[in-house]
């Protein structure tokens, strides 16, 4: 699909591509037009050799059934960190166990297991962070993401934060020699650690740089020919990853760091006009179309989406124990409905296994005693408020899905049943609003009291976004509301 009217702005984008010198930055807000517009400005770029870096599988393979200049070449950057590796290390095989087989060795004592994942979820968070950490910087690292120390670990001691810094840089150490092996965040952490990555392309293209975590940031820059071209694409209203290691200031940051002129496209031609308004009380900037309809928002409580909720129409709160409920209640309507998120399942069971109960009555006691013990190490420890996020959140959603059930199979069973799509293509989708990011549909309900900060839909604010301490948790807000295409829903 080609712009045959480009804007004004889409206009300045293909003039820079043409004949623009240095870096650039392109500020895009949701729904604008940003594949398309990228994609039409790349054929005229006078480069031979240009990367077109994608966030994930799924946009590399809609990117690559979009492209059609033979100059350029749609991948991950974990695509291109393997082919980097395999030009280092022959016959490698992906072993995802890999983490925990290095943490394993990298102990040099006999320890509990959760030692070893503590160190395994470290290394591999320092890996995608910073690939150059020392033990200082892995404590910091530890802090920010929520990795405590494991109380009685061994028979006579515990392991502090500053025990599993120790172990997790030598685990990082042990994974750059060779045994044959990598595992998914090698294929980034080992060409940038030993230095594998050199300049193939004279034009790199990042896209949904704000998702991406300072080491995948590094490859890409560092695959980009000395007198080439980097565009960074992006939004950083829509920086919700800080959790997985993104920085909501990579945009700004890479500006600054490649003296980059910055472009911007912030007319979005998804979300209506009375959606943009809600929107814009977030981020001022947001713009609707002029073509753009009115569309519609509006109030419900939570039966009515039990009532109205179709397939195809996508229910999003900000954390998953809100949508088991809701999920569980249209089910009961008799219409077909699924979580997004089967990793997520995967995770639940592992947490409902590990507490090595078969009632849910002795379920429920046993994830209480967990929640509070790890939030009680978070706060010892100086953990942020994600890190308490999560907790609570894994807490909450295994005791509403233990409802009414009595035994800990029937709620490892609920589980894999609600986070499944299979045979339910056509269904109503409930998600967090993190799973949902890059989708859309006509109609969106919002669990609106799942959400930071409040707005109403008559466009007051029931508090201040000056108030709001977090600004992830307004991106949040605002990645949730422009998902709808026509019809928004706020579910008090």
């Amino acid at each position: 699909m080609s712009i045959k009217s480009p804007s004004a702005q889409q206009q300045e984008i293909f003039d820079w591509f043409a004949k623009g010198q240095g870096n650039l930055v392109i500020r895009a807000r949701a729904g604008c037009g940003k594949t398309t517009t990228i994609l039409q400005a790349i054929q005229y770029a006078p480069e031979q050799k240009i990367l077109l870096a994608a966030f994930n599988k799924e946009i590399a393979s809609e990117l690559k059934s979009r492209l059609s200049d033979q100059r350029a070449r749609a991948q991950t950057l974990h695509s291109l960190g393997y082919w980097f590796c395999r030009k280092n290390w022959a016959q490698l095989q992906i072993d995802e166990k890999r983490g925990m087989k290095l943490a394993q060795k990298a102990i040099p004592v006999k320890v509990d297991k959760l030692v070893i994942q503590a160190v395994a979820d470290l290394a591999s968070k320092a890996k995608n962070v910073a690939p150059f950490a020392s033990v200082s910087d892995l404590v910091d690292i530890a802090l920010r993401f929520g990795i405590v120390g494991v109380e009685c670990a061994t028979e006579d001691e515990s392991w502090s934060i500053k025990d599993l810094a120790n172990s997790a840089h030598v685990a990082m150490a042990l994974a750059c020699q060779h045994d044959g092996t990598i595992d998914y965040d090698d294929m980034i952490f080992l060409p940038v650690k030993n230095r594998w990555v050199f300049p193939l392309y004279q034009l790199v293209v990042i896209d949904e740089a704000q998702d991406m975590n300072p080491a995948q940031l590094m490859l890409a820059k560092q695959s980009c020919r000395h007198n080439g071209r980097v565009v960074v694409v992006g939004d950083n209203c829509q920086a919700i990853y800080a959790f997985r290691g993104a920085d909501s200031d990579a945009l700004d940051n890479l500006k600054q760091e490649l003296r980059a002129k910055e472009l911007g496209l912030n007319i979005t031609y998804r979300c209506p006009k009375k959606v943009v308004a809600l929107a814009a009380r977030l981020v001022s900037d947001f713009q609707a179309a002029p073509t753009a309809p009115e569309g519609i928002v509006d109030e419900g409580e939570l039966q009515f989406i039990h009532q109205d909720a179709a397939p195809g129409d996508f229910v999003l709160s900000r954390t998953n124990a809100p949508l088991i409920t809701v999920c569980l209640a249209i089910l009961r309507q008799g219409r077909p409905a699924y979580i997004r998120g089967r990793d997520i399942g995967a995770s639940l069971c592992a947490l409902v296994r590990r507490m090595q109960v078969d009632t849910t009555q002795e379920l429920l006691a046993r994830i209480e005693d967990w929640r509070t013990d790890t939030l009680q190490k978070l706060k010892d420890e100086g953990a942020n408020e994600s890190a308490f996020q999560a907790v609570s959140d894994q807490a909450s959603t295994i005791i509403v899905l233990s409802e009414g059930l009595v035994t800990t199979h029937e709620v490892l069973t609920r589980i894999q049943d609600l986070f499944s799509n299979d045979g339910k293509k056509e269904a109503v989708i409930c998600s967090t609003i993190h799973r949902a990011k890059g989708l859309e549909s006509n109609r969106v309900f919002l669990l609106a009291k799942t959400l930071y900060c409040g707005l109403q839909n008559d466009g007051s604010s029931s508090e201040s976004v000056e108030d709001v301490r977090l600004q992830e948790e307004i991106n949040i807000h605002y990645v949730g509301l422009t998902r709808s295409k026509f019809h928004l829903t706020m579910v008090r």
